[in-house]
């Protein structure tokens, strides 16, 4: 079995998994809440409690597809602050091609097999801390910092996210701004990318623990500040939730005509609290 198959099938399985313990479990109060795919809601972590998310963001064009996997715990250090630790960010990129974010790949398989090439990207850690809660106050607002290091990049992000509760009915936005340094070892890191993006978001509450949505993503990448392209992305996203658990797919596909960008961007986010 070729190894990027069988990456993205444990991948799969282990959602599907989760999937079928919610379907299974009777239906509680909801104590996670993660109805966006590719953006983050306006709070941050219970105290004392922790969850595990595993996500899958798939990026797609006419040339190849690149799946980046990410594995985080969140911890709530008090009613404001949450810790976050990515235990491995690592990807597939089909064709051969570097990754999106200039880390060098491995052949997964060997060469001439066909096969996509594999790389650990990076680990790192994160804060959050939130200034209103939108589950408590008439609006939400939390900020987000995160630092990633792998042996071939160091990134620093930051994110805004708002957020208006109306009954049964969730609006969201969020501006990040995220700068990476790569190179062909870490002490050696010269090529400098940055991409602001910004993500406006609604979701409604179906019942039976099912949200029905919208996502648009528009995008800014620049290289040492300079030389900006652009895209828009657009798309449905779907979230279930069943007490301590959550899976949420947002496909997202570009409405403009930029060839620099992929064509879909897919979202997928699966987690746990305990």
């Amino acid at each position: 079995m070729h190894t990027q198959k069988r990456y993205i099938r444990i991948f799969g399985c282990s959602v599907l998994m989760l999937l079928g313990i919610c379907m299974v479990t009777p239906l509680k109060t909801f104590a996670v809440e993660q109805r966006f795919g590719l953006s983050d809601e306006a709070y941050t972590m219970a105290k004392g409690s922790w969850e595990f998310d595993s996500s899958l963001q798939l990026e797609h064009d006419a040339e190849n597809d690149g799946y980046a996997f990410s594995h985080d715990l969140f911890y709530g250090v008090s009613e404001n602050v949450e810790l976050q630790i990515t235990l491995s960010r690592w990807s597939i990129v089909s064709g051969g091609e570097e990754t999106a974010d200039g880390a060098g790949t491995e052949t997964a398989g060997g060469e001439g097999d066909g096969e996509g090439q594999t790389s650990w990207d990076s680990a790192g850690v994160g804060v959050g801390y939130t200034l209103f809660n939108p589950q408590k106050e008439k609006f939400g607002m939390a900020l987000f910092a995160n630092m990633q290091i792998g042996d071939k990049l160091f990134a620093l992000n930051g994110t805004a996210a708002l957020q208006k509760n109306f009954s049964n009915i969730t609006v969201l936005y969020n501006g990040v701004i995220e700068t990476e340094w790569t190179g062909d070892q870490l002490s050696n890191l010269n090529n400098d990318a940055e991409e602001i993006t910004q993500s406006l978001g609604g979701s409604i509450a179906l019942g039976k623990g099912f949200h029905l949505g919208i996502e648009t993503l528009y995008e800014v990448s620049m290289i040492n500040w300079s030389n900006s392209e652009a895209a828009f992305f657009a798309g449905p996203n779907l979230n279930f939730q069943n007490g301590k658990f959550f899976i949420t797919v947002a496909p997202l596909l570009q409405v403009t005509n930029n060839s620099e960008y992929e064509d879909l961007q897919l979202g997928l986010r699966a987690g746990i609290l305990f």
